[in-house]
């Protein structure tokens, strides 16, 4: 009988010294349960993979700046040993260095501290959290964070990715910023489990919505009837509309911003959605508007539109006064109408109609290489139509 001759079963690559700092991003193995993790941004770290308790773990060895590959190779020896002796060493490196948190007690370190000051908007972190709360903390928020996976990832976006997918989106984010955090904490070893695209997901099917605009000619009557309409969040919608701005933009309006003798309103680049300080000219009709609650400045920096409080309004205050007259539009829909209505009616009155009514939205126009040369915002010309918006709506002048 011919006998197959058994080989001796070894690391099908051992790595160098030099390789320690050669080898590209990735997970480099050395054999015998430990790699060498390289970071995208460089950043190399020691890793033994073990079994413990019946599932794979990985172990962090240390940043390979700091140990060698001989010490890392001693040290995964001596938990291989530890294993095979019936010892948990996660318990025993735990007992001496600091616990892992569990997913939530991360996420709730990492939102308010590390979030907030890079959010564009102050609501941002609230939603973050609360997202994480519905949706991951039920199903991993009691787990330690370095025992979480891809899959542990994909289990709890699946239920919404398709259903729900503009909050199956902030989920992904808020769940990729707690695990970037952990890694940089060396609390997690290994890729982000929440990066990047997730395939076993699939595409999420697209639904554009659209806030419900109202029609071009209903808005002189409702002009009347917002007239009729008394408060602070009256007042606002209506300088909204005959701005064309976006309603976080008015409610955190402050006389600053503010040079009525210029007629103009210059709201900063840091509260702007493109990060670009944008020039708005105010008609006759808004400069009224900003002269009728003038009485309640005090200070110049105070908010234009205050509530009651004396803080910001917010966004569901000027929407509750579109229901409380029934109307259909929402306040953010009123940029949609005044685009509307410079493009099928005062086109006729004002060449270049369409880019102009973009600009006053604060849009880009054209590529980039016709940005680059048209450096002017057309204050002059964007004004002149915003009075005739004004007129329009109004009821002066129906254009």
């Amino acid at each position: 009988m011919r006998m197959r001759r058994l080989r001796q079963r070894g690391p099908i690559h051992r790595l160098k010294a030099a390789d320690v700092q050669r080898l590209g991003p990735g997970r480099h193995s050395d054999g015998n349960c430990l790699y060498l993790h390289v970071r995208q941004n460089g950043a190399r770290a020691w890793v033994c993979r073990v079994k413990v308790d019946g599932r794979e773990r990985d172990l962090g060895l240390g940043s390979a700046a700091h140990v060698s590959l001989s010490e890392a190779r001693a040290l995964t020896a001596s938990l291989r040993r530890a294993i095979h002796e019936g010892r948990n060493p996660i318990h025993e490196r735990d007992g001496e260095e600091k616990p892992i948190p569990t997913f939530a007690d991360a996420a709730r370190h990492v939102i308010a501290p590390q979030v907030a000051p890079t959010a564009q908007s102050t609501k941002t972190p609230a939603q973050w959290l609360s997202v994480l709360e519905r949706h991951a903390f039920p199903l991993i928020g009691g787990r330690p964070i370095d025992q979480l996976t891809r899959r542990d990832v994909v289990g709890v976006l699946e239920p919404i990715w398709h259903e729900i997918p503009e909050v199956a989106k902030k989920l992904k984010q808020a769940l990729a910023r707690v695990f970037e955090w952990a890694r940089d904490q060396e609390l997690y070893i290994g890729d982000n489990p929440a990066s990047g695209k997730i395939q076993g997901l699939g595409p999420q099917r697209t639904r554009t919505k659209h806030h419900a605009a109202a029609p071009i000619d209903d808005l002189p009557r409702l002009w009347t009837r917002l007239c009729d309409v008394g408060g602070i969040g009256p007042i606002a919608l209506r300088f909204l509309i005959l701005t064309a701005a976006r309603s976080g933009e008015v409610r955190k309006l402050r006389w600053s911003e503010v040079d009525p003798s210029a007629a103009l309103w210059v709201i900063p680049a840091e509260k702007m959605k493109g990060g670009r300080e944008h020039r708005v000219p105010l008609s006759p009709a808004a400069l009224a508007l900003l002269e009728s609650v003038a009485p309640l400045r005090r200070d110049p920096d105070d908010l234009v539109f205050p509530n009651a409080k004396g803080t910001e309004l917010s966004d569901a205050t000027l929407a509750r006064v579109l229901d409380r007259l029934a109307v259909e539009g929402r306040p953010h829909g009123m940029r949609s109408s005044f685009r509307d209505w410079a493009t099928e009616i005062a086109s006729t009155n004002h060449p270049m109609a369409r880019d102009l009514a973009e600009l006053s939205l604060a849009h880009q126009v054209g590529d980039e290489v016709e940005r680059a040369y048209a450096r002017s915002d057309l204050l002059a010309r964007r004004r002149a139509l915003l009075d005739d918006w004004a007129a329009f709506v109004t009821g002066a002048d129906p254009l």
